[in-house]
């Protein structure tokens, strides 16, 4: 990794000269965190109505008091995960020591900031540390993956704002990220049964899967915004959101070393729980065909979970099919330049079920090329044209045999018997048993 400085009283830390295609370690992740540059972007409206104006006096009308007791700030302190500490330096640990004064005194600093929509900046400062990328160059500063750690006093409050907002918000049905109730597996299935159903009754199924660049990452602050307003949320929420967001920076440590602060423009803060939720907000709008079809036509099968998204179309003729999905790739530009999200369409795959001779004329988005595949992996799942799952048992079997090889002088070794077990249900049990029920 290249080096970074220990004085902050640089300006900047301090990068590789030549052969380092990327950036040193704090302006790769300050990249990742920059607004999404689209083609003509269309700034949000309702109304006539700007961001900046619609949380005015009528707005201010709505409120609902919002509070937090003692009871329920012990409840989320015993949830929090044994994680790395944030920036403060603060264990869970310490956390959960604390006496019944403390835990009402940060009660009411948590209804202080509710109120008052003020999400202080010290917790806005997110801790960096780079984890190596398998298979890459490790004096690379790109080949690091970036994990930020945040301060768990904010992650307690993120918590309690994350239970508000779900009592006043009802994602579309077609999502299934970070829902209760709902997993990749339940998504997968609904996925697969549909695509075996139509397949059972001679229909071919043509497959569209986005990859959509940093989703996270780049989420548009006043776009986000924008929607939480135009949700049941209490605006006095909404305004403790949209002050989570603003402001926040991070800085990036190497052992000892850390690199100056950085701000963050743009995206939801890795790690927070609050991300999920605010992610599915700002995407749950996406396009269909709905409202465009007659009343004979059967719309598009739309997929989402978290960041994953997939339109499916089913007909007996392929070229049928593929034209329905084209409809839905033809709406998309202008959803994607208004809410500046970008998708990478090298990486954007599609499929067409059963053997076909003659393929469909390729898919097309932003005016380039969707490449036919065979196989495409969706939620880890790899989804072959025969609808057989050969593929994914051949990749299970060589994944799992690979962890017992890995791990095989370790579950030898002398190492207790608890350690042992949990070494297997994590790399190999788990591994054989994901989407088992498909």
């Amino acid at each position: 990794m290249p080096p970074v400085r220990q004085d902050r009283d640089t300006p900047k830390c301090r990068k590789r000269s030549s052969g380092d295609s990327g950036r040193a370690p704090g302006g790769t992740v300050h990249a990742t965190y920059a607004i999404g540059h689209t083609r003509g972007s269309i700034a949000p409206r309702a109304g006539g109505t700007r961001v900046e104006e619609f949380d005015g006096p009528g707005a201010a009308l709505l409120q609902e008091t919002i509070s937090v007791s003692p009871a329920e700030t012990g409840k989320m302190i015993s949830r929090l995960p044994n994680e790395a500490p944030g920036p403060d330096g603060i264990p869970t640990a310490a956390i959960r020591q604390l006496p019944r004064r403390a835990m009402v005194a940060m009660t009411r600093l948590f209804n202080g900031i509710l109120r008052t929509g003020h999400f202080p900046k010290n917790w806005k400062m997110g801790r960096v540390i780079a984890i190596p990328k398998a298979g890459k160059d490790p004096q690379l500063a790109t080949s690091q993956r970036p994990i930020m750690l945040l301060s768990h006093i904010a992650k307690l409050l993120e918590r309690i704002a994350l239970r508000r907002l779900l009592r006043h918000l009802t994602p579309r049905q077609e999502q299934f990220g970070f829902r209760s109730g709902h997993s990749t597996t339940l998504q997968l299935a609904r996925v697969l049964h549909h695509m075996a159903t139509e397949h059972n009754w001679g229909r071919r199924t043509v497959g569209v899967f986005l990859d959509i660049e940093k989703a996270f990452d780049r989420v548009w602050h006043p776009g986000l915004v924008f929607k939480l307003l135009n949700t049941q949320i209490p605006p006095a929420l909404v305004r403790t959101v949209a002050s989570f967001l603003e402001g926040r920076s991070f800085f990036v440590a190497v052992e000892d070393a850390t690199s100056d602060p950085r701000p963050i423009h743009a995206g939801v803060p890795q790690g927070s729980c609050l991300s999920p939720c605010l992610y599915g907000v700002y995407t749950d709008d996406i396009p269909t065909l709905a409202g465009q079809l007659q009343d004979w036509e059967e719309d598009v099968v739309l997929a989402l979970y978290a960041n994953d998204s997939a339109y499916f179309a089913s007909s007996r003729r392929a070229d049928l099919a593929a034209a329905k999905i084209q409809r839905v790739l033809d709406l998309l530009p202008e959803w994607l330049e208004k809410w500046r999200v970008a998708v990478n369409v090298t990486k954007t795959a599609a499929i067409l079920t059963g053997q076909q001779r003659t393929m469909p004329p390729k898919l097309r988005l932003w005016g380039q090329d969707v490449e036919w595949q065979t196989k495409v992996r969706y939620l880890g799942v790899q989804i072959d044209r025969s609808m057989r799952m050969a593929t994914q048992v051949e990749q299970v079997i060589h994944q799992s045999r690979a962890a017992r090889s890995m791990l095989r002088p370790v579950l030898r070794s002398h190492l207790p018997l608890r350690a042992k077990l949990a070494l297997y249900k994590g790399y190999i049990r788990s591994r054989l048993t994901y989407v088992a029920p498909l």
